[in-house]
């Protein structure tokens, strides 16, 4: 669970209360689907392989960050695919 959170342009561009009561119920949604905790087990899965890898490639060397930094990148893209996906 936890604390959700809404700024006040959501109360200012609703039409109507109709419309905050589905925004609220469908970031709940993502809170009873778990989705931020598949999100966070997902990136922790590919940050570990990343981390052994740009230690292999160059331990603390400029190669082996930027090794780390590349996956990162990838993994983010593939990452926000999954985000994406939680939407529909």
């Amino acid at each position: 669970g936890g604390p959700t959170f809404f700024n006040t342009g959501l109360l200012l561009n609703a039409d109507n209360e109709g419309q905050v009561v589905g925004v609220l119920a469908h970031e709940i949604a993502h809170v009873a689907l778990r989705h931020g905790t598949h999100q966070v087990s997902k990136a922790n899965a590919i940050k570990l392989p990343a981390m052994l890898l740009g230690s292999v490639v160059g331990g603390g060397s400029l190669l082996g960050q930027l090794t780390q930094m590349g996956i990162g990148l990838g993994a983010n893209s593939l990452l926000l695919k999954y985000s994406r996906d939680a939407e529909r």
